[in-house]
């Protein structure tokens, strides 16, 4: 893609949407899951291209049913074809539309999105109990750098001396949702290091001066992430998150949020502060967000505890269950925030 994707936030729309077009006729399991997954978040693109889409289904139908006859295994990832599989059960008809939701209680705002595709996510490290952040990367495992992932990036460039990797986000729940990897060569486990906080932290601020409503966030392991590839996750939003609401205490309010949660807008103070988090093992997410860094803690010592991931310690609940999406309340989502947070 052209270097001039993260000149301004038009530029970068128009990549992310060029890019996911060109990919809906993919016949790959994956890619087609991570097209259609993307196509869904914009009715526009979904809509335009319901042809395609529907050519490219079949086309994989036919792939299967002629491996299943010949008894062999598709040319696709172990999770790819589960999720395909499914799909094909399903049919692309049976797929919901998304929908989302404003709960408003004594001042706090609460936002609930329903994704049905996204329940067909692999949850990998995200379902794991986690007692150590720094674990070592697994060269055999799921990663970044892996060459069937290549048709996934939609921006790569060297900035800064960095080879900056932008991918669409195989089961997106924000817009313009993408997965960030730095040097993805050097296969960095998923666990921050000065270099690498300094770079994020210059990388935002340069880059959100272009792309209004960037968002950068990281997921710690115990706190959602599901791959231990050094990784962040980026979108465009204008709309505020609850954690940046005035009522808080973080943000000279008088209320506690549901979960301790630091705001800094300097480098070394947030970085001491989240190296301290590491050295304790202490699970947390990171949120960049206009011109400040949210920094929010779980409780990664309690057992079958659910991982909340950046999104939702912001105040935004992803649900793949449409009766869940009806019922939630403001008071079972500050339930769940109390259970996920470290206080």
């Amino acid at each position: 893609m052209s270097e001039q994707a993260l000149a301004s936030t038009e530029n970068f729309k128009k990549a992310f949407n060029q890019g996911l077009v060109s990919l809906l006729s993919k016949k790959s399991a994956g890619v087609f899951i991570l097209a259609l997954a993307n196509a869904l978040q914009n009715k526009e693109i979904f809509e335009s291209n319901k042809k395609t889409i529907s050519e490219t289904f079949s086309s994989l139908i036919t792939y299967y049913s002629e491996c299943h006859d010949q008894g062999v295994i598709p040319d696709d990832s172990s999770d790819d074809i589960d999720v395909i599989q499914s799909l094909f059960v399903l049919g692309l008809e049976g797929i919901k539309n998304s929908k989302s939701r404003l709960i408003e209680h004594n001042g706090a705002r609460w936002r609930l999105y329903y994704n049905h595709l996204r329940s067909f996510r692999p949850q990998r490290m995200s379902a794991q109990k986690i007692d150590d952040l720094n674990v070592p990367f697994n060269d055999n495992g799921f990663h970044f750098n892996k060459s069937f992932l290549n048709d996934e990036i939609f921006i790569e460039q060297k900035i800064n001396n960095k080879v900056l990797s932008l991918l669409y986000n195989k089961f997106p729940f924000a817009n313009y949702h993408g997965l960030l990897v730095i040097d993805k060569h050097r296969h960095y486990n998923q666990f921050l290091f000065t270099e690498i906080f300094i770079y994020i932290w210059g990388l935002y601020q340069k880059l959100s001066e272009n792309i209004i409503g960037l968002v950068i966030a990281y997921n710690s392991l115990g706190a959602g992430a599901s791959v231990n590839h050094l990784h962040f996750q980026s979108s465009i939003t204008l709309e505020p998150y609850s954690i940046e609401s005035n009522i808080w205490m973080h943000n000279g309010g008088n209320e506690a949020y549901p979960v301790k949660c630091m705001v800094f807008n300097d480098v070394n103070k947030a970085w001491n502060s989240i190296n301290n988090l590491q050295n304790r093992q202490v699970s947390f997410n990171l949120i960049f967000k206009s011109n400040k860094l949210y920094c929010l803690t779980q409780d990664n010592t309690k057992e079958n505890k659910t991982q909340l991931a950046w999104f939702e310690m912001a105040g935004n609940f992803v649900v793949s269950d449409e009766d869940v999406f009806e019922d939630i309340t403001d008071s079972k989502i500050v339930c769940q925030l109390k259970s996920s947070g470290l206080n």
